[in-house]
């Protein structure tokens, strides 16, 4: 019979993959848009629309009050009346809040559109932004956050996904058709209020009773609180990865930032991994620091350290070495950029990555130091930013981001270090880097050899990863020995327990 440990892990084990199948499909799908939107509009319209997302990312934290994340301490094990309570107090705050939000935008279109547009031209479409980004929270909120915390990690992938191929359905239908911005945005609000009815009504109203009265104001302060530090550390945390678009839409132009947004969308996939190692990662070292176990801590980090930057790094080259290709392929040559701004983007998506492990381990431990430490990240983005946009264009950008990145990372490291005595996989990044650099030449002279077209690609990038699991795999310490001995181990323990 199997025991209760090797059950939990089996668990643990079956919720990762089923999340990471569903952010692999979002990654597609934010792939296979990327032809239909930048074709579909023009270069300030596509600008505009990565604005737009980029706003959202931003307001959901503030409109949401961190309750997408808080949620998590508030609902597991708890009876279902409470449970009750806490979603519909919660869920009653958002509403307020989007409200509130709405009227605002409503009142105030055309400052709201110099703000974040640099124009005004964009006043018109400034209250279906404002519902749009209400709907997008709402569904987060209640279609991923609560059956999420309420362990329906299953049906919330599913959701996550039917929101993906609707939005996918919803802008290629849009665009065929010739509709603007504010037609896309008014059929991806419908398509959010259909998905936010059918989620509650279907997959929430049966499992709880309405009501959010009862739990008392010391509950309810203890929730503002927590979440408030939420609201703070993820502020800064949306600041230091796209404030600096606000300042290339100012400085530059929205046809600039749709360059910067196309080749980040690229540059992105190669950070899929964080968010699965992240979801994974989260609940261990939630325990871990609940039992004061530092030890744990420690090992938790360093094996995630390690693992993360295995599959990231030529994750990262792959994307690099084929550049040219997925732009002609997902885009046109108007947004294909220069070696550094793409090679560089690259650094920074797999550094944030790292950045974003390392920080939720200091902020379990220590908030007040994870705000100040993105702060001073915070400072010397902006102030690189306003520096160098003019003279370097978007490569000003992207240096600013990975500095703050860096600085993070290292304040994070040292932390870690005098706390947990956490330290750096040296030995792994040694191998890691010896292995992209065999990875990263091997696949230049392959694409020389095959060139650019899809045959290339593939080619391109099969040889590639052969010679980086092969070179990584020589050795003492391998990670890919690593990964192989503990996939034997795994299964040869499944099999022990069924039997």
């Amino acid at each position: 019979m199997p025991n209760s440990d090797s059950l939990g892990l089996s668990l643990l084990a079956r919720h990762s993959l089923i999340y990471g199948a569903a952010l692999v499909i979002d990654r597609l799908i934010g792939f296979l848009l990327l032809p239909i939107l930048t074709t579909g509009l023009d270069q300030a319209s596509y600008g505009a629309w990565a604005q737009i997302i980029a706003t959202f990312a931003w307001l959901s934290n503030i409109l949401e009050f961190g309750f997408y994340h808080s949620i998590m301490r508030f609902i597991p094990g708890r009876e279902r009346a409470t449970v009750s309570r806490v979603l519909h107090g919660m869920l009653a705050i958002l509403v307020l809040n989007g409200v509130v939000f709405v009227a605002l935008a409503s009142v105030i279109p055309g400052l709201l559109s110099q703000l974040v547009f640099a124009t005004t031209a964009f006043s018109g479409i400034i209250p279906l932004v404002a519902l749009f980004i209400v709907s997008e929270c709402l569904f987060e909120f209640l279609g991923i956050a609560f059956l999420r915390a309420d362990g329906r990690i299953a049906i919330c992938s599913a959701y996550y996904v039917i929101k993906n191929v609707l939005r996918f359905a919803l802008l290629w239908q849009g665009t065929s058709a010739g509709a603007d911005l504010d037609g896309l945005l008014l059929r991806l609000i419908v398509g959010n209020g259909v998905l936010i009815c059918v989620a509650y009504a279907v997959n929430i109203a049966p499992t709880v009773e309405i009501a959010a009265r009862g739990l008392g104001r010391p509950f309810w302060r203890g929730v503002i609180g927590y979440s408030s530090g939420i609201v703070a550390s993820g502020s800064l945390a949306w600041a230091n990865a796209m404030l600096n678009r606000f300042l290339i839409v100012h400085f530059l132009g929205l046809a600039a930032l749709a360059t910067y947004a196309v080749n980040f969308s690229i540059a992105s996939v190669a950070g899929a991994v964080s968010l699965v190692l992240t979801f994974t990662v989260t609940p261990l070292l939630n325990a871990a620091w609940a039992r004061g176990n530092k030890d744990e801590v420690r090992r938790l980090l360093e094996t995630a350290s390690k693992f993360y930057l295995y599959a990231t790094v030529p994750a990262a080259i792959a994307i690099g070495l084929c550049y040219l290709p997925i732009v002609h392929l997902f885009t046109s040559p108007q947004y294909i950029t220069s070696p550094p701004v793409i090679w560089l983007l690259l650094a920074t998506v797999v550094l944030f990555g790292f950045e974003q492990l390392l920080s939720f381990a200091t902020i379990l431990d220590s908030p007040r130091f994870n705000v100040w430490t993105r702060s001073a990240a915070l400072v010397l983005n902006l102030g690189l930013c306003w520096v160098l946009l003019t003279k370097l264009g978007i490569l000003a950008a992207v240096i600013a981001a990975l500095a703050a990145t860096l600085t993070v990372i290292v304040l994070s490291v040292l932390f870690l270090q005098r706390d947990v005595q956490y330290s750096l996989p040296f030995g792994a990044m040694l191998r890691i880097g010896v292995a992209g650099v065999a990875m990263a030449g091997a696949g230049w002279a392959t694409g020389r050899l095959f060139g650019s077209g899809l045959p290339g690609v593939i080619a391109t990038c099969a040889v590639s990863a052969v010679v980086y699991v092969g070179v990584e795999a020589t050795g003492s310490g391998s990670t890919t020995r690593a990964l192989l001995t503990m996939t034997r181990d795994g299964f040869l323990r499944s099999m022990k327990d069924v039997a």
